[in-house]
Formats: structure tokens, C-alpha cells, sequence
């Protein structure tokens, strides 16, 4: 863990803006949040949406769409 955050932190913190440094932050500490996340345990909405999104990338590389292919962030 302290690898990733001397080294991934000075990264990650030239590519984000204070906007983005302040979103993240926020949702690190959104306590309901996370607990939603653990009670569901793969059921809620979070892992719903992911599923969805999982299965549509599979299509796409199924179809043969090759590189990098964005995808729906559920925050």
C-alpha cells in the first residue's frame, strides 16, 4: 500500500484535476455507500450495473472490436 500511494499517488495526482482529486475523495468517504456495497454483496445496484457492462464489452470483442473500449462508470 505504500508503494501505490508514494508512487501511483504523485501519478495519478498530475493526471487528475482538483475537481476530480475532491470527487474521489468524497466517494472514498461515503460510508452508506460502501456499506450498500458490502450488504448487497454482488446483488445491488453497483454489481447489476457492472454485469451489464461486462456483458456488453464481451459482446463488442465477440463482434471483433480489439483495443481499448470505454465504458459506463457507475459513479
Amino acid at each position: 500500500m505504500g508503494c501505490h500511494l508514494r508512487e501511483g499517488g504523485l501519478w495519478i495526482n498530475r493526471l487528475l484535476t482538483d475537481w476530480e482529486r475532491d470527487r474521489l475523495d468524497e466517494l472514498r468517504n461515503d460510508v452508506p455507500l460502501g456499506k450498500l456495497a458490502r450488504k448487497t454483496k454482488g446483488k445491488g445496484p453497483i454489481a447489476k450495473h457492472y454485469r451489464e457492462q461486462y456483458d456488453e464489452l464481451r459482446a463488442l470483442r465477440e463482434c471483433g472490436v480489439t483495443g481499448y473500449i470505454p465504458f459506463e462508470d457507475y459513479f
